[in-house]
């Protein structure tokens, strides 16, 4: 399975958990931005799956049994099997993972033009 240690890059891009804001702050800025780079990875995989991978992916995360947990965790689930789909695609992790920086790179900018 890929590995694109999301955790560990949107973590350091934001400089979130590194003492300069309050936990609390910096778990809902996170728990925000992995909610959309979330999207981004679905977008990317609605864009690369011919239409009955694409079925069979929506069903196998709709089919997901509810667990507990905090909004990070309750995407890990879904977020690893949309993953696994990247073998099927030509290039897969490598055009997601470039798509991902491009995508975490406008968040930054577009946060720090909020702060200006």
């Amino acid at each position: 399975m890929a590995n694109f240690y999301l955790d560990r890059r949107i973590k350091d891009r934001f400089k979130l958990f590194q003492g300069l804001r309050l936990a609390a702050d910096d778990q809902a800025i996170y728990e925000e931005i992995y909610s959309q780079v979330y999207g981004e990875v679905l977008r990317f995989i609605e864009a690369n799956l011919d239409p009955d991978s694409l079925a069979t992916l929506l069903q196998e995360i709709t089919e997901l049994p509810d667990s507990e947990g905090d909004s990070a965790n309750l995407l890990l689930k879904p977020y690893s099997i949309i993953i696994s789909r990247l073998e099927g695609i030509e290039d897969g992790q490598a055009r997601l993972e470039f798509q991902l920086d491009h995508f975490l790179n406008n968040l930054l900018i577009q946060a720090q033009n909020k702060h200006l």
